[in-house]
């Protein structure tokens, strides 16, 4: 965990509940619920805020995810090899988002 996710879980937000695969923490400012990944040794971690009424257990943020991947590492000119795939690559990479982080499992 990044030391800074770290201090918001200590010292801003709330421990809810440790579900598999995540913990979920709530602001006490905002009332908004935030669930934090519990990556394995070589993943990344994110933190999410949570929509109002989803379940937390089942919430999907892969959409998310990508998106930042594609925002943390731009796309390029060139297109994604994977085969019948139109997407923008992206920088310094082969795959475009969607295949490097659900095929290759690249998450940053």
């Amino acid at each position: 965990m990044t030391s800074e996710l770290k201090q918001m879980g200590d010292n801003d937000f709330e421990f809810v509940q440790d579900i598999p695969w995540y913990k979920v923490f709530k602001d006490p400012k905002t009332n908004d619920y935030w669930r934090l990944s519990t990556p394995d040794k070589y993943q990344t971690d994110y933190m999410v805020k949570l929509p109002k009424d989803s379940n937390w257990e089942s919430f999907d943020s892969r959409a998310l995810e990508i998106d930042l991947l594609k925002q943390s590492r731009g796309e390029s000119a060139n297109k994604c090899i994977w085969k019948n795939c139109n997407n923008k690559a992206l920088n310094d990479i082969v795959y475009c988002a969607s295949h490097s982080y659900n095929e290759m499992n690249i998450k940053e």
